[in-house]
């Protein structure tokens, strides 16, 4: 009679695996859905925080970024510069730097000298450097 239980308690026992298996499988269901959840809400306040900082920064004033050769140092124009060579070594800086055009005047004309700065200052104002 120990023959005809064994197959019997064999069947028992896998029915018991697979009732534990499932259950395993209904709990493993149930956490994947709540991760889900939990990502789902996290998606969401990402998106939501992307979208505030996208709308501020739409809305705030575009600020040129300092230029990496903003500590430049030039020197004023001797009697020995040739003033052509002089205005486009300036005028390289200035784009190199990237100084706005309206502003290179009022940096260039406290560089020039002699003649050149005389000649400078009697241009009507608008005309200047």
């Amino acid at each position: 009679m120990e023959d005809d239980e064994r197959p019997t308690q064999l069947i028992i026992a896998l029915g018991q695996m697979l009732g534990v298996i499932t259950a395993m499988q209904r709990e493993q269901a149930e956490m994947n859905r709540q991760f889900l959840g939990v990502l789902q809400a996290q998606a969401e306040r990402q998106a939501y925080a992307l979208e505030q900082l996208m709308a501020r920064t739409a809305a705030a004033p575009l600020v040129p970024a300092p230029s990496t050769l903003a500590g430049v140092v030039l020197h004023k124009m001797t009697a020995a510069d040739d003033v052509q060579s002089f205005l486009e070594s300036f005028e390289a800086t200035a784009e190199a730097c990237g100084w706005p055009v309206e502003e290179r005047a009022v940096r260039l004309l406290p560089l020039l000298t002699g003649e050149v700065q005389t000649a400078d200052l009697g241009l009507p104002p608008g005309s200047q450097a």
